[in-house]
């Protein structure tokens, strides 16, 4: 980077050049390096979207919209209480912290930490925009690491960020480990809260199927706001996709499939399906224990239903929902 350095512009415009970010592809190189990220489950970017900001830990504890714990409850106790009043993106997707908890996992499969984001939505910050914020700040690495951590602003300090760290993708030597995890999860962090309204440019999702379950679950409002930003994962930029979730649904008036990512690990689940006529408002639920997502799942429907809302929950997480409307569109104004 330059000795001198005046504007975050143009470090990050250098980075997007720099050939000493390895392991990244040119997708990859362009979208990291001009966003930052905000990772959290379904049910808590519902939150975020209905209330316009993302707000720090300490915020939404006290104001109770805090709907799912993505992190270690270890991890978080070891986190000090300063920086719980911020909040916190990353640089880059694909951290250890996603590796660890993203996509429905058995019981079997929680790991270690015990750290669960099923559902898994990402938010994109412009980076440029963010970092000139006047309460915006970022580090070298974790703040969730133990020690001392000094908060940087400038855009000297920015460019003198280990980068080749950072975006690091892909394999390491044994004796780089610490270093490269460590720089993975260097932050991005605001003060209270940060409004969508002010740099937000995408929310990414893995699958059609999982947007059309955000969707189905944002009022009017919201998705007249949003929905266009709402974008699918298509080129695995952001996602691991290594665990199981709905990669593609078929709804029609006498059927549903369901086709699974065909991800690791144990793909058994309580399948759970609710089904409702908006018409009657009669909701008809089934459960199916121990079900195997290895395959797509087939169901009948007793009775065509020209209208329905399905919701499908793996060990009640919700995976899926959407609206089916099988009456055909008229040009006719009546």
């Amino acid at each position: 980077m330059s000795d001198s350095v005046t504007s975050f512009g143009e470090v990050i415009s250098e980075l997007r050049m720099a050939k000493s970010l390895v392991g990244l592809n040119r997708d990859k190189k362009k979208v990291w390096t001009s966003f930052c990220f905000h990772f959290t489950n379904l049910n808590n970017a519902v939150s975020i979207l209905q209330n316009g900001m993302l707000v720090s830990r300490k915020k939404a504890l006290e104001s109770g919209i805090m709907e799912n714990e993505n992190a270690s409850i270890d991890v978080i106790n070891q986190t000090d209480e300063e920086w719980k009043k911020y909040v916190r993106l990353y640089f880059r997707p694909r951290t250890p912290t996603q590796y660890n908890n993203e996509g429905f996992r058995s019981k079997s499969n929680l790991g270690y930490l015990q750290a669960h984001c099923p559902f898994p939505v990402f938010f994109l910050f412009d980076l440029e925009e963010t970092l000139q914020k006047p309460n915006c700040y970022f580090t070298k690495n974790s703040l969730a690491k133990s020690g001392e951590h000094e908060l940087l602003q400038t855009p000297q300090q920015f460019s003198e960020l280990p980068f080749s760290n950072i975006y690091h993708e892909g394999p390491f030597e044994s004796h780089e480990r610490d270093e490269i995890v460590a720089c993975r999860h260097a932050e991005i962090v605001v003060l209270d809260e940060l409004k969508l309204d002010e740099t937000l440019k995408f929310i990414i999702v893995r699958s059609q199927s999982e947007k059309n379950t955000l969707l189905s679950l944002l009022g009017p409002t919201e998705t007249e706001k949003y929905a266009d930003k709402i974008k699918v994962d298509n080129k695995q930029i952001m996602f691991f996709s290594l665990w199981t979730y709905v990669s593609k649904a078929e709804l029609s008036s006498d059927k549903v499939i369901l086709t699974f990512n065909n991800g690791l690990g144990d793909k058994t689940f309580d399948l759970k399906i609710k089904m409702t006529d908006p018409q009657s408002g009669l909701t008809n639920e089934v459960v199916f224990s121990d079900y195997n997502c290895n395959g797509p799942f087939k169901g009948k429907i007793g009775t065509p239903l020209m209208e329905y809302r399905i919701e499908v929950y793996l060990d009640d997480n919700l995976a899926y929902a959407d609206c089916y409307n099988g009456h055909e569109e008229s040009d006719l104004p009546f």
